[in-house]
């Protein structure tokens, strides 16, 4: 599947890299929709509380939230290489461009 913006076509979940690398992950909905997307990262001992006994999920690159492949289809589905990221507001002063990004302020 092909989604608008840079990155690529849209991959399975399963074939997501799992070393921390940044990336857009989405979820499709039933009618082929995209739910939402978000920049996250894989880290393999991330915990979230609402996931009692889980070790290792989807986490922002801040650490702000998290999205777990619970088994119950409300994980992420797919997903595809996050353009060049914008410098960040730490870094330049300003807040982060994300108009490039479909679903991050680009459509």
């Amino acid at each position: 599947m092909t989604a608008p913006g840079n990155g690529g076509a849209w991959q399975p979940i399963e074939t997501a890299p799992r070393d921390g690398s940044t990336i857009l992950l989405t979820a499709f909905e039933d009618d082929g929709s995209i739910f939402e997307i978000h920049p996250m990262m894989w880290a393999h001992i991330q915990r979230n509380g609402l996931f009692p006994g889980v070790t290792g999920m989807w986490t922002a690159p801040d650490g702000a939230y998290t999205w777990n492949e619970d088994g119950w289809g409300n994980g992420p589905t797919h997903w595809k290489l996050s353009p060049t990221e914008a410098p960040t507001a730490s870094a330049t002063g300003r807040a982060a461009d994300h108009s490039g990004v479909a679903g991050l302020g680009g459509e």
